[in-house]
């Protein structure tokens, strides 16, 4: 979208990350949408396609559907098109995680706004966000009565861990206090 709309290479740009926050700081919303967007999708439909459907594919759906989404999160860390060189994968895990248990999305979207409109940092909100995946996968299966599968409680335990450290050097921009504000 950058290159589409301004002619830079993203990865030149800004904090030369390719996910949708950089995107916003060189394009706005109009190109940040987009890039949110597809890379949600990434993660989102092989995850659902396989979660709904009739085929039996010989091995357990559900670790199926893991497996799926850890090729579409780990391809998008390490995409092999830009030389290894991906986006943070809080966009793909979250459509990933909406495939998986749709509550999800909006249990962590509320967190991801609090976060975002207290603090004004998109990389604070990620993190938040990310780490309340697994309680909020306990707290509304239990609430609800659903069972909570162990396979997607692990998954959901390794996918935010993996965002925490592609958030590293955000983490410490957060700690040094020099992490830029969105607005």
């Amino acid at each position: 979208m950058t290159k589409i709309m301004t002619g830079k290479d993203i990865r030149t740009a800004g904090s030369g990350n390719s996910g949708a926050t950089n995107v916003y700081r060189i394009t706005g919303l109009k190109g940040a949408i987009p890039v949110f967007l597809f890379d949600f999708l990434k993660g989102f439909i092989p995850v659902w396609m396989i979660l709904h459907s009739e085929t039996e594919f010989g091995i357990s759906t559900n670790l199926l559907a893991v497996l799926s989404g850890t090729a579409a999160f780990t391809g998008h860390l390490f995409p092999v098109f830009t030389g290894f060189r991906g986006g943070k994968g809080a966009a793909t895990g979250a459509g990933i995680f909406t495939a998986i248990f749709p509550p999800l999305f909006p249990a962590c979207a509320v967190v991801f706004i609090t976060v975002l409109s207290i603090s004004r940092k998109v990389s604070a909100a990620t993190i938040s966000a990310a780490v309340s995946l697994p309680v909020w996968y306990i707290v509304i299966s239990k609430i609800s009565g659903n069972r909570i599968e162990t396979v997607f409680f692990a998954f959901m335990l390794l996918i935010p861990a993996a965002v925490l450290i592609k958030h590293h050097k955000n983490i410490r921009n957060l700690i040094n206090r020099t992490e830029k504000k969105i607005f």
